[in-house]
């Protein structure tokens, strides 16, 4: 596996497990969620109804990495029962990335999303896991309280985040809130949509696969919702690697970089210059009266008192006459 961007270069254990670190979080309810999903060429999240058809032997090493770093994993109802679950198994699972978990428990629990409940609980990802991650159920106030009472009696601990349907926003709170901050979402496609529109979704790891699908699989967001005020969200890419054809790439969301204090040498290439003229453009449109002076240097090293200096890498013709506004 080699890195081709930025910089092009064979990577070690340490530098690719790097590459992948969260970023600094405070105290709860401080969160990062990451998503970890694979693609084909024409856009299919699955091949014969499983993402392991699209998957090969990088992109499966980057998975076990991811779920080292990570918390706790978080997976729709719909892709465990498809994929199989189970609970992460430390003596066989990501052993080449054990170091990662040290000062940790040895594997991560798996968090399911089920509105209804409805899952196998006599399964091994229910009743089968270990004490120091048992699964975590994510359900509503509507499943039968008789279910959640059964899965609780199983070794899972069940949270009930909303009523008809599950509050994404409260399921993960609630995570960060028990010291599961740094979360690592394995999809489905539905459960990518719902952190999407809630605008929960700060990174997406996406492994794009040298195959062609066919029709009639999901992408890897569906489920007919929209965007946080019906616009797309933006996304920055950090790094590009490969592995026989197959391009594992990481994007991150500026403003969730700047959320948790990143400083801006940590910030990926441009996003504090791509915010700075995104505030511009939000205080001009905004129509406030709010003083703008060129950078210090442009004064002779003296600021102007009092006056809040946005530095703007591109001023083009609708900002440049509200340059010198007062």
């Amino acid at each position: 596996m080699r890195q081709v961007y930025p910089g092009g270069s064979a990577l070690t254990d340490a530098v690719l497990a790097a590459l992948y670190d969260y970023p600094d979080l405070g105290p709860p309810p401080a969160r990062w969620l990451r998503a970890n999903m694979v693609a084909s060429l024409d856009g299919a999240a699955t091949a014969d109804g499983r993402s392991g058809g699209l998957s090969g032997e990088a992109d499966r090493q980057v998975f076990a990495m991811l779920r080292a770093h990570a918390d706790v994993i978080l997976v729709g109802a719909g892709t465990a029962r498809a994929e199989r679950y189970a609970p992460v198994r430390p003596e066989s699972e990501g052993v080449r990335w054990a170091w990662l978990r040290d000062g940790r428990p040895p594997s991560p629990p798996i968090a399911v999303v089920t509105r209804e409940l409805d899952l196998d609980l006599d399964s091994a990802l229910i009743a089968g896991t270990f004490p120091h991650a048992r699964t975590i159920i994510i359900t509503t106030s509507s499943a039968m309280p008789g279910r959640r009472d059964a899965a609780a009696a199983r070794n899972a601990d069940v949270i009930v985040a909303g009523e008809a349907s599950v509050d994404m926003k409260a399921a993960v709170d609630a995570l960060a809130e028990r010291g599961l901050q740094r979360i690592s979402c394995e999809g489905g496609p539905h459960l990518l949509a719902q952190l999407a529109d809630a605008g929960l979704l700060d990174e997406l790891c996406l492994t794009i696969s040298p195959l062609v699908a066919g029709p009639g699989a999901d992408r890897i967001v569906t489920g007919g919702l929209a965007m946080p005020g019906g616009h797309t969200l933006p996304f920055r890419l950090v790094h590009v690697l490969e592995d026989e054809s197959y391009l594992l790439c990481r994007y991150v969301r500026p403003s969730s970089w700047l959320a948790v204090g990143a400083e801006p040498a940590e910030l990926p290439q441009d996003v504090a210059e791509v915010e700075a003229d995104r505030l511009f453009k939000l205080l001009v449109g905004a129509r406030l009266r709010v003083p703008v002076g060129p950078p210090a240097d442009e004064l002779g090293g003296v600021p102007e008192p009092p006056a809040l200096h946005v530095v703007v890498a591109h001023l083009d013709y609708p900002l440049r006459a509200q340059r010198d506004e007062r």
